[in-house]
């Protein structure tokens, strides 16, 4: 009994202990003017951050994409802060995960940040085979290797819905996997980022839809889907330090 209530004791003692706070945190309008930013997590519980937005500052800290963001003054996607921020000296090395919830405190804190989730209809793409068929081998037996580069997808054993997760952060939706194709698959694709189809000429890779139904026998089709959004409320500029 004596040694379970010590367990319990220390367990309380190092959740009191853990830091829900920065325990000082500089915020000033950003002197950066050719339009660049960053962010940095050093070691012992400190963040950084230079010509940062509301808007990112939120991506970083809540694990959002842009279409997860809505609402707010206009200033939050425009208006640029740098940051000095740390935690109490006596907290000790910290994970990254309970620095981005001190980020949180502090956006509500100093920016008098107020939001709420909601789940809406928004504009997603569905992964779906093409008329011709898939264009696919089955992965041998065994772990699979992946290259990623830009524009450029290597793969020796992947799902449907692996791909469809990958091709999300080109195309800046969701993408849901509607091909019903079950197992792994070896296969190579390669496109230029960000290329419109009316530029398909423009480039020796094809844009991402074309290259999809080129080479995969797959295609991305518009389509509707539930999404968990972040709603702000209100948000007010910090008065300074």
């Amino acid at each position: 009994m004596k040694k379970l209530a010590l367990s319990i004791a220390i367990a309380t003692l190092m959740l009191a202990e853990t830091p829900t706070k920065f325990e000082v945190a500089s915020i000033k309008p950003t002197a950066t003017k050719d339009g660049s930013f960053s962010d940095a997590f050093p070691p012992g519980g400190r963040f950084t951050a230079r010509n940062m937005t509301v808007h990112n500052l939120l991506r970083a800290a809540y694990g959002l994409e842009d279409y997860q963001i809505s609402g707010g003054p206009a200033w939050i996607s425009s208006a640029g802060f740098d940051i000095q921020a740390a935690a109490d000296a006596g907290a000790g090395e910290l994970t990254r995960q309970q620095v981005l919830q001190m980020i949180q405190a502090l956006l509500a804190d100093r920016f008098q940040l107020a939001l709420h989730r909601e789940t809406r209809q928004l504009p997603i793409y569905a992964l779906t085979v093409g008329k011709t068929g898939p264009r696919l081998q089955p992965a041998d037996s065994g772990v699979g290797k992946t290259v990623t580069r830009m524009g450029q997808l290597i793969v020796q054993k992947m799902n449907m819905t692996t791909l469809a997760n990958i091709l999300a952060f080109d195309v800046k939706r969701p993408v849901k996997d509607e091909t019903g194709l079950k197992g792994e698959f070896a296969f190579t694709l390669e496109w230029t980022p960000g290329l419109a189809a009316s530029d398909a000429g423009t480039a020796s890779r094809p844009p991402l839809f074309t290259a999809l139904q080129e080479q995969l026998g797959l295609k991305l089709e518009s389509a509707k889907g539930p999404i968990e959004v972040v709603v702000i409320d209100s948000a007010e500029k910090p008065s300074g330090n």
